[in-house]
């Protein structure tokens, strides 16, 4: 009678961890994505002060020359850049060298950000992985509610990532 009491305790204990392996999983997840984001965002930030470096750069060259035109487009693109507005936002410049200079920046942002889905692309694998395996455990456990919970999990995740 004892043995078959801590039998059924260490099954309960078993499909009650799976249950908490759920919401683990989930919360580890949601705590991962908020982490790429902070490094995304300080990306962006190291990102777009390189870019005003640039500009600095280009306006200095262009008062050095004397070249009124960029000056005035380097000006008003660095004003945008301190202010914290998207580079990629507003009129394209006109001026060929701050053309050359904002394409450069777009194309480094969007590389580190393929790199960001990337990584987030294999995180929601992990977790689905994981949510599939919970799922079949708590299946074959007799624990439908708790399986159908985490498959309603899963498919909320590959929603998720479909639009990631």
């Amino acid at each position: 009678m004892r043995i078959v009491f801590l039998m059924c305790w260490a099954v309960l204990g078993v499909a009650t961890s799976l249950a908490q392996d759920l919401k683990s999983c989930l919360a580890q997840y949601e705590k991962d994505l908020a982490a790429f984001a902070e490094e995304r965002q300080a990306t962006i930030k190291r990102l777009s002060e390189v870019y005003a470096d640039n500009l600095e750069s280009l306006l200095a060259q262009a008062k050095k020359d004397g070249d009124a035109v960029l000056q005035q487009a380097a000006a008003g693109e660095l004003e945008r850049v301190r202010k914290g507005e998207s580079v990629s936002g507003g009129e394209p410049p006109k001026h060929p060298d701050l053309k050359a200079a904002r394409a450069k920046h777009e194309e480094t942002l969007r590389l580190r950000d393929r790199g960001v889905a990337r990584k987030i692309d294999e995180l929601t694998k992990t977790c689905d992985r994981s949510l599939e395996k919970l799922a079949d455990s708590l299946a074959t456990r007799g624990r439908p509610d708790e399986a159908t919970d985490a498959r309603m999990a899963r498919t909320t995740l590959n929603s998720r990532r479909a639009v990631t």
